[in-house]
């Protein structure tokens, strides 16, 4: 087998993580709402538009997912104050508790990988994760996309 090239590399393993993170989220539900509810646990309230740029999800996507959120009680829809067509997001606490219950789920599976490296090691992989962060593109600055 041909061994990968850097940039093969860096996409091959940056897909396997997020599917074993996504892997984790589903087992606790539909994988849009998982993620919608970590969204607003990180950045608070949040505008239904701009939760659907943040996922690069279509309006009518965003909607169907909050609708059954609102219907679980986790999330809190209110009708803008500025725009009467626009509705902001808010974690309840359950939803807020559901949040945190993912987020140590996936956190904890992320430790588990690093651990599996020497404590030297570990100590390069963050080094060099940092730096893809610093230069990577966040999904708030791409195209919406289908879901």
């Amino acid at each position: 087998m041909a061994s990968l090239s850097d940039a093969e590399l860096l996409r091959q393993t940056m897909l396997f993580f997020d599917i074993e993170q996504r892997r984790l989220l589903v087992q606790h539900g539909p994988l849009t709402q998982s993620r919608m509810l970590l969204i607003l646990l990180r950045h608070g309230a949040l505008s239904q538009v701009e939760l659907g740029r943040k996922l690069s999800l279509e309006k009518s996507w965003v909607s169907r997912a909050i609708d059954k959120l609102v219907e679980h009680g986790w999330v809190e829809r209110t009708q803008s104050q500025k725009d009467r067509r626009a509705f902001n997001l808010t974690l309840t606490a359950a939803g807020d508790a559901r949040a945190r219950m993912l987020r140590t789920e996936i956190d904890r599976h992320a430790s588990h990988v690093l651990e599996r490296l020497a404590p030297d090691e570990q100590a390069l992989v963050m080094q060099a994760i940092r730096l893809l962060d610093a230069v990577i593109e966040r999904p708030e600055t791409t195209p919406a996309t289908h879901g």
